[in-house]
């Protein structure tokens, strides 16, 4: 059986915000270019404690932890710096709003498309380091840390399939919707 995550008391407050409000959750401000969705937050938090709970498992197992660790932090660093944000903007996009204060997220997607060579040899990364994870569990028959490996896997495709390209698009549909040049 798998420990309740750290961030379980969390979810519940969330759940408990939004049930006093009626199950409606109203921005109060625009979300701006430090902002990232509190879903990926939450669960960015919760791989961290995880990974970091594996660090201190005895022999290989806690070193491929540690090496996992350090380069899941990295990319954590790159996605909270410009990848994420551009996604708090997405109920509005939805809701076919733009305003010139979202324009920041022009300049994030541009970035990410500038670098999307360098962010997909980082996934390449994470996708060898948990593998490495999960064989290093196999051996030792920790179930627990290999199905957090492959999970780790998982949220790394995902992020090339979704979160990468969703950044892009959202700083198409700003700058056909607010004007501005490629």
């Amino acid at each position: 059986m798998r420990p309740i995550p750290t961030l379980f008391p969390q979810m519940l407050l969330a759940t408990a915000l939004l049930a006093g409000m009626g199950g409606r959750v109203q921005a109060q401000t625009l979300p701006g270019p430090t902002d990232i969705p509190s879903s990926i937050l939450l669960s960015h938090n919760s791989d961290i404690d995880r990974l970091t709970q594996l660090t201190h498992r005895a022999g290989a197992l806690g070193t491929a932890a540690e090496k996992a660790l350090d380069l899941l932090k990295r990319h954590h660093r790159r996605e909270v710096e410009y990848i994420l944000p551009p996604l708090t903007l997405l109920p509005a996009l939805a809701a076919g709003k733009a305003s010139p204060e979202m324009r920041w997220a022009i300049d994030m997607s541009d970035k990410v498309k500038a670098n999307r060579e360098e962010i997909f040899q980082e996934h390449v990364a994470i996708t060898e380091v948990m593998t490495a994870l999960r064989i290093e569990a196999q051996k030792v028959d920790d179930l627990d840390a290999a199905e957090f490996a492959e999970d780790a896997v998982a949220d790394s495709v995902a992020d090339m399939e979704i979160q990468e390209p969703t950044s892009v698009l959202i700083g198409e549909i700003l700058r056909a919707r607010l004007g501005g040049t490629k």
